[in-house]
């Protein structure tokens, strides 16, 4: 992601980089994503929901959550994927 970031912003600095998607609520993996300094090489935080219907609002109230925590309250969160 950090490559992608600065190649694409070195020649396209209006360029949105989106990080890879999670398709669960955060755990493990975004914590370590987060630890390595991914939340400033994206432009947006990409989630993938598949699940029933009544329990979107909760996992992206979890994910939310994770970016307050991280301090990244402004970071934009998109739903790529729903099914």
């Amino acid at each position: 992601l950090k490559a992608a970031w600065w190649g694409l912003k070195s020649a396209r600095p209006d360029a949105l980089v989106v990080m890879p998607s999670l398709a669960a609520p955060p755990g493990p993996y975004a914590e370590l994503l987060a630890d390595n300094g991914m939340g400033r090489f994206t432009d947006a935080w990409n989630l993938h929901f598949y699940g029933w219907a009544h329990d979107f609002a909760d996992v992206v109230a979890a994910h939310r959550r994770f970016l307050a925590r991280r301090g990244w309250r402004r970071l934009p969160l998109w739903v790529t994927e729903y099914g």
